[in-house]
């Protein structure tokens, strides 16, 4: 957006951990306002002074608005506006574009409060299954929104459902920069690697159906005569203590350990994105056992290393993945274990396969014609105001 001539103001609420940062360019970095939030409610209240205080020196109005807990319900009373709206204060925007279905319903209060003229949203899977099961919660983003985006059309399906106006929604992919992606294959493969070597990635919570890939391994191992190695990585949760996983690995080691295949599961915890990138062109075959996905990019990865794919078709699985993918549906243990042993059985046509997945990636993700396509909206949902 800088490159196309937009003057961008970035808020975020806690800084990345060292080995989560990207490279950023200096003009970028320099817009960049961090503003941590307290996890507690208690220790939120009581480091909210200053920004009460800067809110209140400026301009005391706009309290009436993002503290009104009788409209806003929990997340006025969460101090969550106030900590949002502190850095912005004599700012006033043509669009915010909140991340994510809880940061958004933060920004449609500070739209209220006059920070901006327009809100754009976009829906990842988390935001839509809040929605769900709390509409009520959602109602006032929904109708004070500008602008929605979903990560796939299984979240644009989703949003339209939960009652956003259709003519108020776009798909808008994730997209990622092919150049940081070499292709893993330089040459043929003759035979089955020694050992066969499966990856997922994702964090440990259930929705992410770790335990049915554990079971489709299992039932490889004591069906076909090839080694193998069933490779997690992911935390427990992105909440979770850095160095620790937490109850959900042990859950899922005593069922490895149950299976009889504890040595073939290797769990590595949450490790940094440059890692993550070398763990894929390291492997031979991507899993995804998701239940439900907005649009898991880590797909996109794995096809750009040339993996070959097996996912679920959990909600925007599918719109991520090349017509060489093969799709079960979620929970399918004995499709997981099919799909998975007949791809074990033809590794001479896994480079192939990762060619035409590389290629689907490089015509359908490219971040440049993406952010096109972003500028559109942007210029469009302005026009409209």
């Amino acid at each position: 957006m800088f490159e196309r001539g937009y003057d961008i103001h970035i808020y975020a609420s806690q800084r990345p951990p060292e080995q989560d940062y990207a490279p950023v360019d200096e003009m970028v970095s320099d817009r960049i306002e961090y503003t941590t939030i307290p996890k507690t409610k208690l220790k939120r209240l009581s480091h909210s002074r200053p920004h009460l205080s800067r809110i209140i020196a400026t301009d005391p109005t706009k309290l009436t608005v993002l503290a009104n807990s009788f409209r806003f319900g929990r997340d006025a009373l969460s101090l969550h506006p106030i900590y949002k709206m502190s850095p912005m204060i004599g700012e006033s925007f043509d669009i915010i574009h909140a991340h994510r279905g809880t940061t958004a319903r933060i920004g449609a209060i500070l739209k209220e409060a006059g920070v901006c003229d327009n809100l754009v949203s976009t829906f990842h899977g988390y935001g839509v299954r809040q929605a769900r099961e709390d509409p009520q919660r959602y109602q006032h983003l929904f109708e004070t929104g500008d602008h929605f985006m979903g990560v796939s059309k299984h979240i644009c399906d989703e949003l339209a459902n939960l009652g956003v106006d259709k003519q108020k929604i776009s798909r808008h992919f994730n997209g990622i920069i092919m150049s940081n992606f070499s292709f893993r294959w330089t040459d043929t493969v003759d035979s089955v690697p020694d050992p066969v070597k499966i990856i997922t990635v994702g964090n440990l919570k259930p929705i992410k159906g770790h335990k049915y890939g554990i079971k489709a391994l299992a039932k490889l191992h004591h069906n076909v005569d090839v080694d193998l190695e069933y490779h997690i990585v992911g935390g427990e949760s992105n909440r979770e203590t850095r160095d620790k996983l937490g109850s959900r690995k042990e859950q899922l080691s005593k069922q490895a350990d149950e299976l009889n295949i504890a040595d073939k599961v290797i769990f590595h915890g949450h490790i940094p994105r440059q890692d993550v990138i070398t763990k894929l062109d390291n492997s031979h075959i991507y899993v995804l056992t998701s239940i439900e996905e907005g649009l898991p990019t880590v797909l996109l990865e794995a096809q750009a290393v040339g993996l070959p794919v097996v996912t679920t078709d959990a909600g925007g699985a599918e719109d991520a993945v090349s017509e060489s993918a093969r799709i079960v549906p979620p929970r399918d243990v004995d499709r997981l274990y099919e799909n998975l042993r007949s791809l074990i059985e033809i590794p001479e046509q896994w480079p192939e396969i990762g060619k035409k997945g590389r290629h689907f990636v490089e015509n359908n993700f490219s971040t440049d014609a993406l952010n096109d396509d972003l500028v559109e909206i942007y210029e469009r949902v302005a026009a409209a105001e």
